[in-house]
């Protein structure tokens, strides 16, 4: 059985269609969850903030980044930190 060039087409069209679909449902999904990881460390370093030192050591040992350290009081406290705009 001949199917014609036309229905081919429009039916990879649809397939192609779904498989982008699917790909930017993935993506958003994706975004999601990431965007629920930091709310989530954003809310524990704002209940323990001895995390962000611990993270801090971690990138210090994982190497590649670079790391500022003060002498004296200067503190950050993360509480203000996480609901500002930019």
């Amino acid at each position: 059985m001949m199917v014609p060039a036309e229905l081919r087409r429009a039916a990879a069209d649809v397939a192609v269609a779904r498989a982008q679909g699917q790909a930017v449902l993935e993506r958003a999904r994706s975004e999601v969850a990431a965007t629920r990881a930091l709310a989530n460390a954003a809310r524990m370093v704002a209940e323990q903030p001895a995390l962000l030192q611990l993270r801090t050591l971690q990138a210090v040992e994982a190497g590649g980044a670079t790391v500022v350290l003060t002498t004296g009081a200067a503190t950050v406290d993360p509480a203000s930190v996480v609901g500002r705009d930019g």
